[in-house]
């Protein structure tokens, strides 16, 4: 139905939940909502109705949150990390460009398969770089490359929800 941004007690972002665990969260005191959506629960006859939150914080500060969470390694989040754009010239990923995923350092030389060895990469710029080094290629890589947190994937879709 629909899902619920969960923030830290310092508005960091934390996670998106379901609102099944959000309105559990709401009745277990652990959680305040800072913004309502326009959907709302009945039971069955109407006679009770839960508001859907849309965006919650904690009451209570939890340490460390993002030290615990590993981002795992696949084609989608090197996406989000890159932002659907090409590492080498910048151009959207769309119907006309489709985007891949090149690493720097190629696997026939030993390059690793990670966040830190791929960059998401149009056909044309896979095309000219082949199996050599950014360098060799003659090509600059305009992205950073590192392993995203689960903050970094997620903050623009949480910004929009949260008004300032």
């Amino acid at each position: 139905m629909e899902n619920v941004i969960l923030l830290n007690q310092d508005y960091s972002f934390m996670k998106i939940v379901d609102w099944q665990k959000a309105v559990t969260l709401l009745f277990q005191n652990k959680v305040e909502v800072v913004e309502y959506s326009k959907r709302e629960v009945r039971n069955y006859d109407s006679s009770y109705v839960i508001k859907i939150p849309k965006v919650m914080k904690l009451i209570k500060y939890i340490k460390n949150f993002y030290k615990k969470m590993t981002i795992k390694f696949n084609r989608k989040n090197i996406f989000l990390r890159d932002n659907f754009e090409c590492g080498y010239c910048l151009s959207p990923g769309n119907n006309k460009n489709k985007l891949t995923i090149d690493h720097i350092m190629p696997r026939c030389r030993n390059g690793e398969h990670s966040f830190e060895n791929t960059v998401t990469c149009c056909n044309s710029c896979n095309g000219k770089k082949k199996n050599k080094t950014p360098e060799e290629a003659g090509m600059v890589l305009k992205k950073r490359i590192y392993e995203p947190t689960f903050y970094d994937l997620f903050k623009d879709k949480v910004s929009m929800y949260i008004k300032k």
